[in-house]
């Protein structure tokens, strides 16, 4: 199976899915973040209720620790969206933040299937994370040149021949 067919002029079907993916994740991410943040923000309302409330949320640390994962995962969801874009729409900062995406997803895929009793789903979400990681850089690398300056010009006059003009000496 090739990678090379044409997703649109001069778009790569490959980049394209892993622009794709990339919106999934950041999006399941923001998602998950989203919902640590309420959970540990509604975890110390409920506790203020309760008498017994500061020694079930260990004096307010456990919800809040849970907000700061839930804001890092809602970071880190938002970085993952703005990466997408930039892959879809070809653009060299799109790449290089999905680069680093990946070597992140490619750690938190691993601690996520190795963490202690885990089950089959956790294990594949785990695996599902490292493999996205891995076929991100592949594939990213293998069509660098797509998110070149010169490619999008071309792109951009659909076909017609774009020649270049010689650099101009610096003024100084």
């Amino acid at each position: 199976m090739s990678t090379d067919a044409p997703a649109g002029p001069g778009k790569n079907v490959a980049a394209t899915v892993i622009g794709l993916l990339t919106l999934l994740f950041g999006g399941a991410y923001a998602v998950a973040g989203g919902q640590l943040v309420w959970a540990g923000a509604s975890w110390a309302e409920q506790a203020g209720d309760d008498p017994w409330g500061p020694v079930v949320t260990f004096f307010g640390l456990l919800p809040a620790i849970v907000i700061a994962v839930g804001v890092a995962f809602l970071l880190l969801g938002l970085v993952g969206l703005l990466a997408g874009v930039g892959v879809l729409l070809r653009k060299q900062w799109g790449r290089v933040l999905t680069f680093s995406l990946a070597a992140l997803a490619v750690l938190l895929g691993v601690v996520w299937a190795s963490g202690g009793e885990q089950g089959a789903t956790e294990v594949a979400l785990g695996m599902a994370q490292v493999l996205y990681g891995i076929l991100a850089v592949v594939i990213l690398i293998k069509n660098g040149a797509e998110f070149s300056t010169r490619r999008a010009e071309r792109t951009a006059t659909r076909g017609r021949e774009v020649v270049a003009e010689p650099a101009r000496p610096l003024g100084f």
